[in-house]
């Protein structure tokens, strides 16, 4: 009959149950693998892989946890935070490619196009629902999922479980400034189209002035989203380009969050 110890079960919990959260968290939060289109089983079974590819190189950094510690639970608390955190700063990439192309569908006139989309369960500009779609396929392109494993494999070396108290204050110090920033981004990559579109909005005004007979409602339309999509078609090797430093940008800031987190040097 197989009989394991208490200090064999404290190692296996720190070896693999608080590594396993942090790895999940991640999955739960970062984009492409918390889509609704992966089922739960898979995110779990992927989960599980990737803690027993990592366990045995974060063996010299993990000490053992007593099964009656007080400090299980801050520490299960930490690990989901850590994890949630990482995912969140590329989560916040997407939500500025997204915002992005609603300035551009706004202008267009395509903001009331909309259905639902099955991978975020809610009623989506169909704009938005495309340049989405253009983004993740980009974001996998470009082994953007392994760099995020990546990044959780370095995180693991920075902020090993139970390796120091964690400054959360300087970590959210770091973490507030990245939605202003994303905000800014979103506006200088629909800035091309949308600037496109204003000028033709000012030439439409001034056919209206000078023909009033026109019915703008009637010729409107067409045009402007004739214009946008042109527009659209001029700028996407661009957006490419800037869609993948926004990638690497969104990893150097996890990377910045969890240097301050563990007051790292940078």
């Amino acid at each position: 009959m197989l009989t394991l110890s208490e200090t064999q079960w404290s190692t296996w919990l720190a070896l693999y149950g608080l590594p396993l959260f942090r790895v999940l968290a991640l999955l739960t939060a970062a984009p492409v693998f918390s889509n609704r289109a992966v089922p739960t089983r898979v995110r779990l079974a992927l989960g599980l892989a990737v803690t027993l590819v990592l366990a045995p190189t974060l063996a010299p950094l993990l000490k053992p946890l007593p099964l009656g510690s007080w400090l299980i639970l801050p520490a299960i608390v930490s690990e989901i935070l850590i994890g949630v955190a990482i995912g969140f700063f590329l989560r916040l990439i997407f939500a500025a490619i997204d915002l992005a192309a609603a300035f551009v569908g706004f202008q267009m006139g395509l903001s009331f196009a909309v259905f639902f989309s099955p991978t975020s369960g809610a009623q989506t500009p169909v704009l938005n629902e495309f340049i989405g779609v253009f983004a993740t396929l980009l974001f996998l392109a470009l082994d953007g999922h392994l760099m995020l494993i990546l990044a959780l494999a370095r995180s693991f070396e920075w902020l090993p479980p139970l390796g120091v108290p964690w400054a959360w204050e300087a970590g959210w110090a770091v973490a507030v400034q990245v939605p202003a920033i994303l905000f800014t981004t979103a506006f200088m990559i629909a800035l091309p189209v949308t600037a496109a579109l204003l000028l033709t909005n000012i030439a439409l005004g001034f056919l209206t002035r000078t023909a009033p007979q026109l019915n703008i409602f009637a010729i409107g339309f067409p045009i402007t989203i004739t214009i946008g999509f042109l527009a659209l078609w001029a700028v996407f090797p661009a957006l490419g380009e800037a869609m993948q430093q926004l990638f690497v940008d969104g990893l150097s800031w996890a990377e910045r969050f969890l240097h301050a987190l563990g007051a790292l040097p940078t």
